[in-house]
Formats: structure tokens, sequence, C-alpha cells
């Protein structure tokens, strides 16, 4: 069966009643890595094999129930948080910052990174719903230097609040004309 375009965000058990049709169509719930006739599933899959470990029992067991490998797929496998955690790791060394800018034109995978886990950060503050960062990743993320705001406004800002201390020792007053 075809699915319409993503329109709104399907729950969880819309998405494993579209696995169970999967599963009762092919035989089994391996969904390849790109699945056309339903592009949310792959995502879903790829999604409940990183959590397995947190999975509600009873999720659990109904994914047995379609007999689901937990198993990550070699070819599931896009750039992990380790590599993308290095390759910042790598930039910060040669720019003296852990602050990608999100238009980075070097490496526009690293950039889109970086606004992930930010995103993935605002989640798990907001209570953790749907936040695929852990708390250690973002320890390890502060530990070298990462900035949890928008690198380009914070920057403005603090160049502007710089220059505005720097008038002030000069002039004695913050009231430029």
């Amino acid at each position: 069966p075809r699915y319409p375009k993503k329109r709104r965000n399907a729950t969880w058990e819309e998405l494993y009643d579209r696995l169970k049709a999967f599963y009762e169509l092919k035989g089994h719930s391996d969904v390849p890595k790109t699945y056309h006739e339903d592009p949310q599933l792959p995502l879903f899959v790829k999604r409940l094999r990183e959590a397995n470990v947190k999975l509600d029992p009873d999720r659990k067991a109904k994914l047995d129930a379609v007999n689901f490998d937990f198993t990550i797929k070699k070819e599931w496998v896009w750039e992990s948080w380790d590599t993308m955690f290095q390759r910042l790791k790598d930039y910060a060394a040669e720019h003296g910052n852990a602050n990608v800018p999100h238009d980075y034109e070097e490496d526009k995978k690293l950039a889109n990174w970086c606004l992930t886990q930010r995103r993935h950060y605002r989640k798990l503050q907001a209570g953790g719903r749907n936040a695929y960062i852990s708390p250690a990743q973002v320890m390890r993320l502060n530990e070298i230097g990462f900035r949890w705001g928008e690198t380009r406004r914070s920057d403005a800002w603090n160049t502007m609040y710089l220059q505005l201390q720097a008038y002030k020792a000069l002039k004695g007053t913050t009231r430029v004309p």
C-alpha cells in the first residue's frame, strides 16, 4: 500500500501498524534503508534499533510479534555520533572553537549535525521526548566548548557587547551617539 506524503508526525502506534502491514506483505520486518512506498518507515526502524534498550516492554512485545531484528545493519549506519563528534573536535583544533557556523560550506554535514545536536538538546531540556542525545553526549560536547545557542546571533551580540565595553572604558559611558 502507498502512504500519503508526511503531513504530520505519525504516532508510534501508527508507524507500528505500518511496520506490521509491511511484515504481513513481505513476510519479514527488515525494511530497507530506502523504501519509497512509505518513506517514514525506514527512519522508524532505524530509531527502533537505536532505542532498543529504552523500549517500553509492551512495545518490545509488539515488535517481537513481527520478528523485529534489533541488530543495526551495516548498510543502515549513517555517520555515527562518535564519528561526527571527532569531526567536530578536528574542526575545533583547526579553528580554535567548536562553533561550526550553520552555513559552513567546507563541511555542510558537520554544520547540519551541529544544528541537529542543538535541536535534540532543546528537546532534552523540555522533557526528553524525541531527544536523540544523551546526557553523556551533552557532557562531551560541553567539554570541547560546544555552544548550545545559535552561534551567529550570539557571536554578533558578543561582538557588540565587547565593543560597548571598550567604548565605555574609553568614554566613561555606554551612551553611544
